[in-house]
This record gives structure tokens, sequence and C-alpha cells, in this order.
């Protein structure tokens, strides 16, 4: 079924909360049917808490939120839309009605570096939604704005997923501002010249438990800080992704090192990247990753 209720709790005989995920133009029109119905009859009560429109337009996704309840609604995903920067601003005006949102997904959307305003309208819309505590703007190109939106955000953020952003010095910098984050994805931004400002980040957030580093330009000889960081601040870590970054066995060593000390326990999901010719050596060190943790989950990219 196109759109499908995630759960459902029955509140009286005629009210119904429930999510819904619209992913195409058909599930779409029995959703808008669904709602007008609602509307006019008043045969069944239901609130939306948390809805996913993908694949539908600007245009549809428009008339859908000005069909919304603003006060029920506590997530939202409008991801692959094509809105680009133009879509994202007409989008941004509908989305000041829902301040009570706790979730919101903006991704891979097509926004790119552009005119300044639309930045800036998105970050005042962000501003209105005091409850917001994650946030999904992957594939939103805009390094070097993202400081000012990120600005905008409550401190209580608990996840944050900017992969994919063209994160700048100064954006990555103010994300060490929010300490109560548990998520974080930064997977897809070079940060080849920006290891010190990365480690200043993970030295202060001491909560994560998921950390995504994949195709970050991570270099061998600047790896062990960087370790260092995670390994002293996120005892909590549980899922770490470092994937398709240049490591060299040693480094793997390192870890494997620290793993058997009794550094991460909390560790069970761990991603690594291959080296460019890898030894036997390095198996071995996966072996022995794999033994430090019954529940440790190892995969290396190769696989």
């Amino acid at each position: 079924m196109a759109v499908f209720s995630k759960k459902d709790t029955w509140t009286s005989p005629r009210h119904l909360i429930c999510d819904f995920f619209i992913g195409e133009p058909h599930s779409f029109d029995v959703f808008t049917s669904l709602l007008q119905h609602r509307l006019s009859k008043k045969v069944l009560l239901f609130e939306i808490r948390n809805l996913e429109v993908e694949g539908v337009g600007e245009t549809r996704l428009l008339q859908l939120l000005e069909m919304l309840d603003s006060d029920a609604l506590t997530g939202l995903s409008v991801a692959y839309n094509s809105l680009q920067n133009q879509g994202l601003l007409r989008i941004s005006e509908q989305l000041r009605r829902f301040r009570g949102l706790v979730a919101l997904d903006l991704s891979s959307n097509g926004v790119r570096r552009g005119d300044v305003r639309h930045y800036d309208y998105l970050s005042d819309t962000i501003r209105v939604m005091p409850l917001l505590r994650r946030l999904n703007i992957k594939s939103c190109r805009i390094g070097g704005y993202l400081n000012t939106l990120l600005a905008r955000c409550s401190l209580e953020m608990t996840q944050l997923d900017l992969s994919a952003c063209g994160l700048r010095q100064q954006d990555l910098r103010i994300i060490g501002h929010f300490n109560n984050l548990t998520s974080l994805l930064l997977s897809d931004n070079n940060f080849f010249n920006m290891v010190a400002e990365l480690i200043s980040v993970l030295l202060v957030l001491e909560r994560l438990r998921v950390m995504h580093l994949s195709n970050c330009e991570i270099r061998a000889d600047g790896f062990n800080v960087l370790w260092e960081s995670l390994r002293v601040s996120s005892s909590h870590l549980c899922s770490l992704d470092l994937t398709w970054n240049k490591l060299s066995e040693d480094n793997l060593a390192m870890i494997v090192g620290d793993l058997e000390a009794g550094w991460l326990p909390h560790l069970v999901h761990l991603l690594l990247p291959v080296p460019s010719n890898p030894s036997p050596a390095y198996f071995e060190l996966i072996k022995r990753l794999e033994a430090t943790n019954p529940h440790i989950k190892v995969q290396p990219d190769l696989v």
C-alpha cells in the first residue's frame, strides 16, 4: 500500500493518531482525498504525527502542506522533491506554520549555493521551531552559510545530518555548541584542511552514539589525533563509519589496540576503509577487532 499507517493509537472510537508515507503521485492523490473527507465529513478524526512526502514535486507538496493541521505534526520529511533553491524558499514559508516540529528532513532536494536570502529565510524558519531536535539537510550544498542556519537551532539538538553539504570551517565550529548531540553524520565532506576544527568539535561532543565520517578525505598522517579525540570523548559511541578514507594498516592497528584495551565499550557497528594492497596482516587485524566484543559488527568497505 502506497499510503500507510506505520503505527497507530486509538485514543477514542473516532480518533486515530498515525504516521504516513507518501512516495509518488498516486499515493498523494489518495492521501489528499482522505484529508478532504476528514475535513468535510468528520467520520474519522485523526492526527498525523509524522509525515514523509517524497517524489511528488514542489506544487503537490505546497498543496499538501496547506491542508495539514499544523498543531499535531511533530515530524516532517520533504526529501527528494527536487525543490532546488527557489522551491526551498517557497516551502520555508509554509514550514513556519509547523512550530511544533521535533524532526525535519529537507535532504536531497538539489539545493546549491546561490542567493543568500534563500538561506536567511530558511534560518528564520528554523528559529520559530523551538522544539526541533533532529535536522537532516544532507546534500544541501550550502557550506559557508550553514553556520547562520545552525545558529538558529535549539542547543538541545540531538541529531544532525550534514552529509555532502560542502562544510567549511565556520560551519564546523558551530557544531561544537550542540553538546547534546547523540548522532552526527558528516560523510562526504572534505576535511583534509579542517582536521583541527573537526577534532575540536569531537572533543566537546561527549554524548555521541552515532558518528559517520565516510569519504571525508581523512588521511593516515592526521588520523591518530582524530582517533584520540573520539576515543577520549565519545565513550558512548555505538556506531562509527570511517569508510572511503585513506587510512593505513598502522591506523587500524591503533584502533584494534585501543578496543582490546577496553576503550569504546559500547561500539557495536564499525565500518572501516580497506588500504591499498592490503596485506594478510590487515585481515588479521580485522579478526582481532571482531574478537574484542561479541556484539561488534565490523564491515570493511571492500565488502
